[in-house]
């Protein structure tokens, strides 16, 4: 029997013959350089740092090791066009040709036939850092917390915070209440504390009007001790630069126990839910239970929940197969008395329409449709619906918890998703709402094998190719650049041939431009993009066209 199983694996292992798996193609050009660090009037070598090359004709990633002078040669290389990135730990990964450390897009290099590209020269610069020291009311640190540096962004012209992506942007502290965030990018930030040592359980504290209560905890705070990120002292810090004496306060206080009840609709108590929570205050996810299995009445406890507003989210776990899940989405408060409160989990609506195009269609059944959820506060998503079309294109997503929505679709290759339109508006732009107890029809979404093309080159007065700039493609219309992410090209970088191109846009009227020293994040501001519309063209692209605009700078 054992010899049997054997012999059968090995026949599901062999490799046909004529299916030979997909190989670089192998040339002769060569892209050398060296890697520096330091002073840019001084630079030193960075020996073993990793160089790494993707592009057209290699399937994959290239990575090398620069040697002790801080050299390094990819070889055997075809024509093509080929971004770099050089990387070590404790300094920021740097894009060939971005004007911003540790920040993409790199710069394109075009290498033709045999060619040779020598003497690039990387400059990667040091990662920057915070430290600081975590203490209690009394003065005494803090071992054993959690310290996180949050990234201060503006989004639709609101200040909002976001999760750092330093190496080590989120640490615990020492036994003496130290911290050292590092590996950080050029940026203004915030720095929250939680959790830590001196949390006994069943010990006494005081309040400040002398009332004794048993159960405390360490709340989320900001440095220098605050409870709202938005009250928190910003941190601006330039390339490499090193932020000491960013002392953080965290005093006990005291917190409440929370009995649940957790039931269905008709009121039935259900024993196995998943469950995350989030803080309304802050604006994001405070901790997540994970699978909690209340008892026979569908009650558990949660010990020590600070004061304050909370939303909690999850979905029920199912028995057995085909058993739809139930939905939760509630807010509780919370006091500083213990208390009780039901969660109720909820069925879904239904979201229905119809699939068409303007070309032969493909099998219908090839197309799987599903929802891409929209949360208030981000990462407490609860959806997960999805739904393969019917053979006459049909389609109904069952159970759908109330949010907002982007209808999404995986499609035959090819084709795309054009449009999704209810109500006469194209919900591929603006999101939809689905809410309790409202099922959606008539959603018309149709497919195709229309795609849209922009391509020229960007050149200065003297015809000379332009890669230091960089194209971006945006709505005209205000409103659709907020609302509309797909309708945005990014940073697109400028090859160093000069050639650029966008592919995929939707139809529609756009402006397109050229900037120079732009950060990705900015493009996410209104009055960003405002000051750029000013110098931009005003193009129209229509379903499928391929666009040819070549642009002078200054000319």
């Amino acid at each position: 029997m054992i010899t049997c199983f054997v012999a059968g694996m090995l026949l599901l292992l062999q490799i046909p013959r004529d299916a030979a798996l997909p190989q670089s193609a192998v040339g002769t050009g060569v892209i050398s350089g060296a890697v520096t660090t330091g002073e840019s009037a001084r630079p030193a070598p960075l020996r073993r740092a990793i160089v790494s090359l993707t592009g057209t004709g290699i399937i994959g990633t290239r990575k090398v090791a620069t040697d002790d002078q801080g050299r390094f040669a990819i070889d055997g290389l075809p024509a093509g066009r080929f971004t770099l990135t050089a990387e070590k730990a404790g300094f920021l990964t740097t894009y060939v040709g971005s004007r911003r450390p540790g920040r993409p897009p790199s710069t394109p290099l075009v290498l033709t036939d045999s060619q040779r590209m020598t003497d690039l020269a990387i400059h990667v610069v040091p990662g920057a850092a915070i430290e600081g020291t975590l203490r209690d009311e009394q003065g005494r640190p803090i071992a054993a917390a959690q310290v996180s540096a949050w990234s201060q962004v503006v989004v639709d012209g609101q200040t909002q915070f976001v999760a750092a992506t330093g190496r080590a942007s989120r640490v615990l502290t020492d036994d003496r209440g130290r911290f050292r965030i590092w590996g950080l990018l050029p940026g203004t930030y915030v720095v929250e504390a939680t959790g830590g040592s001196g949390v006994a359980a069943g010990a006494e504290y005081l309040t400040d009007d002398g009332t004794a209560v048993r159960t405390v905890t360490r709340a989320v705070v900001y440095a220098p001790g605050v409870s709202r990120a938005h009250d928190a002292t910003p941190i601006t810090l330039a390339p490499g630069e090193e932020r000491s004496g960013v002392d953080i306060v965290n005093p006990l206080a005291a917190s409440s126990k929370l009995t649940l009840i957790v039931t269905s609709d008709i009121g039935e108590p259900l024993q196995s839910v998943g469950i995350g929570i989030a803080s309304l205050a802050s604006r994001r996810v405070t901790f997540s239970p994970g699978i909690v299995r209340p008892n026979a009445e569908g009650r558990f406890t949660l010990p020590g929940l600070s004061q304050g507003r909370y939303l909690f989210y999850g979905r029920s776990m199912p028995a057995g197969p085909g058993d739809a899940p139930l939905w939760l989405r509630t807010e509780v408060e919370v006091g500083t008395a213990d208390a009780d409160a039901v969660l109720m989990l909820k069925r879904g609506q239904r979201v229905s329409g119809r699939l068409a195009t303007d070309d032969a269609p493909p099998v219908w059944t090839s197309v799987m449709l599903s929802l891409a959820a929209l949360p208030d506060i981000p990462g407490t998503s609860i959806g997960g619906v999805e739904v393969r079309a019917a053979e006459d294109g049909s389609f109904e997503l069952a159970n759908v918890p109330p949010g907002r929505y982007l209808l999404t679709a995986a499609v035959p290759g090819g084709w795309t998703l054009a449009s999704a339109v209810l109500d006469g508006k194209d919900t591929l732009d603006y999101s939809f709402e689905v809410t309790e107890g409202s099922d959606i029809k008539g959603l018309s979404a149709r497919i195709s094998k229309k795609s849209t093309h922009i391509s020229g080159r960007v050149t200065d007065q003297l015809g000379r190719p332009s890669p230091e700039f960089s194209v971006v493609v945006f709505p005209a219309d205000a409103e659709l650049r907020r609302v509309s992410a797909r309708r945005s090209s990014g940073l697109v970088k400028i090859g160093s041939d000069g050639s650029y191109s966008v592919d995929g846009l939707p139809s529609g009227h756009y402006l397109l431009a050229v900037i120079v020293d732009a950060d990705p994040q900015q493009l996410k501001d209104p009055a960003f993009l405002e000051q750029v519309a000013a110098g931009a063209i005003t193009i129209r692209l229509n379903e499928g066209q391929k666009l040819i605009q070549d642009l002078k700078i200054g000319g």
